[in-house]
């Protein structure tokens, strides 16, 4: 089961994303302009996939949004108790303003 918990850090939001089991899946998403978003892997080990790629991080690693650009992506755990932050690039207004749920 995936778990998702919204927080500000420093006046800024990020989504801490806990994924039980392996083969748990953020389901394939993208992002608007306002949205973007570096990953943080704080724990486990990640699958990221899009249309002709894949990147795999571990606990540790920071995935950088030029590294997967807008692109449709999703994220599959490959370790029990994986954890990732999706820290944004931008603080945003329409973030701040809007109570979305753009992936589920």
């Amino acid at each position: 089961m995936l778990k998702k918990i919204r927080e500000k850090i420093d006046g800024k939001q990020q989504t801490r994303y806990v994924f039980e089991y392996v083969g748990d899946v953020l389901p394939r998403h993208e992002h608007p302009v306002f949205d973007y978003h570096d990953t943080i892997v704080t724990r486990g080990t990640i699958k990221i996939t899009g249309p002709g790629w894949e990147i795999i991080g571990r606990g540790g690693d920071t995935i950088e949004y030029d590294d997967y650009k807008a692109s449709d992506h999703e994220f599959e755990a490959l370790e029990d108790d994986t954890e990732i932050i999706s820290k944004y690039k931008f603080n945003s207004i329409f973030r701040d303003m809007l109570e979305f749920d753009v992936w589920f």
